[in-house]
């Protein structure tokens, strides 16, 4: 049998290859076809309002705060606290020199039983002229000139004892004594220092009585009276028991002053940032949805892909305008053209564009915020 030139051959193929490329048919237009996008669903689900977290910043103070000092001039002897010492009440802190006031003191005294002593010799002349004016031997104007000297000596006997007081006072304010449980929170003296009458010396911060001040809203003031806050102070979290209320509004932040008691256990410092946090419920009819099923719209309106039926198991895809009235962090609650059950694209809306065809791969069943 003979060989097929090679002309003949080549010729033949050339024919037979169009030819069987066009009965075969294309495997690439029927996976184009075929192909649909699997999107997750979520549901919605109407609520006819929704929850912000409120967060107020506040301090940690004491009850009461004292600058201490001296109601008398002089010169610092001693000094008994330091700053960080605890105090109770009555403690001594300080002390001025009292060498004066104790000469001063010894003085007084002095003076004093002169004049003692002066009386004492007077009544004894008194009883002797006293029994001889009925006998004669003595005149009724010796018995009041010794009643005039002894009304005397008690007239400056009792000037004395008042500068004695008066002296006695001087020693003791010299004591600085602590006002009440306290710590030592600064300390402005030194020993040998002269200081001036009223001169702050001491900052003391009263125990036991922390407790948080922080301005809120008027708005918000009512929602406070009905609902139990929680303040947080670093890791610690604490029930808020209102001690006053402010009653005038701040100036400068508008806002207004609440005093609230920390626990006598808290371990808490004063000056410490506390957190006032509540919950405000607002009233406004819509839904809870995933950040990631919004897309941008127009006009400052967003956009959620809306799952609409088209056939067994395809779905065709709707664009809706919603209104986002809150969101925080992955969710944002919405309001617009859904209502309820419908079913959103959950994700991945760059992927997809309206009146696509897709099929449904999951329903995303996480509960919202």
């Amino acid at each position: 049998m003979g060989s097929t030139p090679p002309l003949i051959l080549a010729l033949l193929l050339a024919i037979s290859v169009p030819t069987l490329n066009g009965c075969l048919p294309s495997v690439a237009d029927e996976t184009a076809t075929s192909y649909r996008h699997k999107v997750q669903a979520y549901p919605i689900k109407l609520a006819p309002h929704y929850q912000v977290p409120r967060q107020f910043v506040g301090l940690v103070s004491n009850n009461q705060e004292a600058r201490v000092g001296f109601e008398l001039a002089g010169k610092i002897a001693s000094i008994e606290m330091n700053e960080g010492d605890r105090v109770k009440a009555g403690d001594l802190l300080a002390q001025l020199d009292t060498q004066l006031l104790k000469i001063n003191r010894q003085e007084l005294q002095a003076q004093l039983n002169e004049i003692d002593a002066e009386m004492l010799l007077i009544d004894s002349n008194l009883k002797r002229v006293e029994a001889l004016v009925p006998k004669g031997y003595a005149s009724t104007q010796s018995l009041e000139e010794l009643h005039t000297q002894r009304n005397a000596l008690a007239a400056r006997r009792t000037r004395l004892q008042a500068s004695l007081s008066a002296n006695q006072s001087r020693l003791d304010k010299a004591q600085l004594l602590a006002p009440f449980d306290a710590i030592v929170n600064k300390r402005m003296i030194s020993e040998g220092e002269v200081v001036a009458a009223g001169l702050a010396t001491f900052e003391l911060l009263q125990q036991g009585t922390l407790e948080v001040k922080v301005g809120v809203p008027v708005r918000l003031l009512e929602l406070l009276a009905q609902k139990q806050p929680t303040l947080r102070v670093g890791e610690q979290t604490f029930t808020a028991a209102l001690l006053t209320q402010g009653g005038q509004v701040d100036p400068v932040s508008r806002t207004v002053q609440l005093r609230y008691a920390l626990p006598a256990d808290a371990s808490v410092v004063n000056g410490q940032l506390a957190y006032l946090q509540l919950k405000e419920t607002i009233e406004k009819q819509g839904c809870w949805i995933p950040l990631t099923a919004l897309t941008d719209g127009i006009r400052g309106m967003w956009n959620v892909y809306l799952l609409v039926t088209d056939d067994h198991q395809v779905y065709r895809l709707e664009k809706r305008d919603v209104a986002v009235l809150y969101a925080n962090e992955t969710h944002a609650f919405v309001s617009g053209a859904i209502t309820d059950q419908d079913l959103i694209v959950a994700a991945g809306l760059h992927r997809l564009a309206p009146g696509q065809s897709v099929e449904l791969a999951a329903q995303v069943t996480e509960t919202a915020p």
